[in-house]
């Protein structure tokens, strides 16, 4: 019953078992499609629109920083540095 009112599915298939690591590789909103570019958990990246060699400047408003935001609120997950200078 609870599955039937799903709407939507995230999934993660490479990496979560066998590097013990999540990560975004593609947003999916209602008007775009995005690439991610960024290994691990390194606080750096880019976003692409799908298709474009350009990255994409996050405009305040937009559905794309709305998604972003609401990922950003969403958990309580933190990002440190360890003393080798490993991001995890």
């Amino acid at each position: 019953e609870t599955l039937g009112a799903m709407t939507v599915v995230c999934s993660d298939k490479t990496g979560t078992l066998t590097m013990n690591e999540m990560t975004v590789k593609a947003i999916i909103t209602a008007d775009c499609c995005y690439r991610v570019e960024g290994d691990s958990y390194e606080p750096q990246g880019r976003i692409f629109l799908e298709g474009s060699d350009e990255p994409v400047q996050v405009q305040p408003g937009t559905v794309l920083e709305t998604w972003l935001r609401t990922i950003d609120l969403c958990n309580d997950s933190q990002l440190t540095q360890d003393e080798r200078g490993l991001w995890g």
